[in-house]
């Protein structure tokens, strides 16, 4: 599911990965970037969270968050020389070909919790996707980590920056997000490893 570095994606490949604005007027998408944090946090979050919240049973929930899952195994990671993983955002241009901004907000840490929670809609013979999904999930809960141990103070930034050459930069104040701490709890409830307690 995780595309090599030389293909060109296009967001349009992903349509799961909607733009972050509407137009309030019209309804129509006014914007040409896809996150998958601030300001489109909840809405990919809350694609698995309502699916849970109704005994599992709204299968087109389910399906929705599966496609978002996979755009985001496709298009909306990266993983840097030096071996971080983190969600990045993806603006489409007119001639079709994207172009990434490589920062993730704090509030991208929801995405490990995310995963784990529509594991269970995942069938267990579709081992490629669930082992995808699990590996990310666990790259990202470290990433999250890092953004506190990395800090000279253990108190992490709202962002982290990768310039062109993959080296890491926070930026922006502390903001009491509790994102990390949920990726840390569903990590320990799926794994059972002391590290995440």
């Amino acid at each position: 599911l995780l595309r090599s570095r030389s293909s060109q994606p296009r967001l349009s490949e992903y349509p799961a990965l909607l733009p972050h604005l509407l137009k309030r007027s019209s309804s129509t998408f006014c914007s040409a970037t896809a996150t998958l944090g601030a300001p489109a946090d909840s809405y990919f979050e809350y694609l698995v969270k309502s699916w849970v919240q109704g005994g599992r049973s709204e299968q087109h929930t389910w399906e929705q968050f599966a496609d978002v899952m996979d755009a985001v195994c496709g298009i909306a990671t990266y993983t840097s020389r030096n071996g971080h993983v983190i969600t990045r955002s993806v603006t489409a241009s007119l001639q079709g070909p994207v172009t990434f901004n490589h920062e993730m907000d704090h509030l991208s840490c929801y995405i490990p919790g995310m995963i784990l929670l529509g594991l269970d809609g995942l069938p267990k013979s579709d081992v490629r996707r669930r082992t995808a999904w699990v590996t990310l999930a666990e790259n990202l809960t470290e990433t999250c980590f890092k953004m506190y141990s990395k800090s000279p103070h253990g108190i992490c930034g709202e962002t982290i920056r990768l310039n062109d050459q993959d080296e890491w930069s926070m930026a922006g104040e502390y903001h009491l997000r509790p994102e990390a701490v949920e990726a840390f709890f569903y990590m320990y409830r799926h794994t059972g490893e002391e590290k995440y307690r």
